[in-house]
């Protein structure tokens, strides 16, 4: 059965953004971006009459757009006699870029912020935790990031690899690592999340800075005894019971921001 994954709520971006609407405002005609562009190409001094020879406008209706320009910074006059000259102001291009970079930039720092980090921890990273984080990254990219290790560093459970194979994800290539070597990294997560016995969880280090750190109880696949067949059929189970937690988990965040 496939699994719809959860879509999180948009989150307004946070900023004042009064100057940045002033020069897209001076911009929202398509004669002003003719005026600006013109200017932009031009070696010398441009007065209203120059325009008028390119723009189905007449004489106030350029001043009128000249005048938007000048009042937004983007455009400089000087009056000789009874002629006024236009130039492209010195700073125009910089604000320009700034300005658009100014939004998307923190559009980018928003979409960063809301996506959040987990470590999955288990005794070896060879089965449980590679499966949740797995899990994981293929259905809550919109709001989790996830990385798993193990109390120890061991190998990857081939049981675990056909299981996830079964449902089209690939885990065979992903290597194995221990927990302690993510802590000496300095790596800070939101979320730090045992997937192994309670007493294996407790040999779990504290993490610096996180947020929440939660247990998550589901028996380990390399201690499942029988045939080849029977311990794969016992750890389909234990896939299928994680990746039931990690889609309801991962819908809860997106809903409220934090679960439990």
């Amino acid at each position: 059965m496939s699994m719809r994954r959860a879509c999180p709520p948009s989150k307004v971006a946070s900023g004042d953004y009064a100057d940045q609407a002033l020069l897209f405002r001076a911009l929202d005609d398509p004669h002003r971006l003719t005026i600006l562009a013109t200017l932009a190409q031009s070696e010398h001094e441009v007065c209203v009459c120059d325009f008028t020879a390119g723009l189905p406008l007449n004489q106030p209706a350029v001043s009128h757009h000249l005048k938007v320009l000048r009042g937004a910074g983007l455009v400089k006059a000087e009056r000789r006699g009874t002629w006024v000259y236009y130039t492209l102001a010195t700073d125009a291009r910089d604000r320009l870029a700034s300005a658009l970079s100014l939004v998307l930039e923190e559009g980018a720092r928003a979409r960063r912020r809301a996506v959040q980090n987990v470590l999955f921890v288990c005794v070896h990273n060879s089965a449980r935790s590679q499966m949740a984080e797995a899990f994981v990254n293929q259905r809550c990219g919109e709001v989790l990031v996830a990385r798993s290790a193990g109390l120890e560093a061991g190998t990857l459970n081939p049981l675990a690899v056909e299981a996830m194979s079964e449902i089209g994800i690939d885990i065979g290539s992903n290597l194995t690592q221990a927990v302690f070597d993510i802590l000496k990294s300095g790596a800070r997560f939101d979320y730090v999340v045992t997937v192994c016995d309670e007493t294996s969880a407790e040999r779990c280090p504290i993490f610096p800075g996180v947020a929440s750190r939660l247990h998550w109880s589901f028996p380990d696949p390399s201690a499942f005894s029988g045939t080849w067949e029977e311990r794969l059929e016992q750890t389909r189970r234990v896939r299928d019971a994680i990746g039931d937690r990690v889609t309801a988990w991962c819908a809860e965040i997106a809903s409220n921001g934090v679960a439990g």
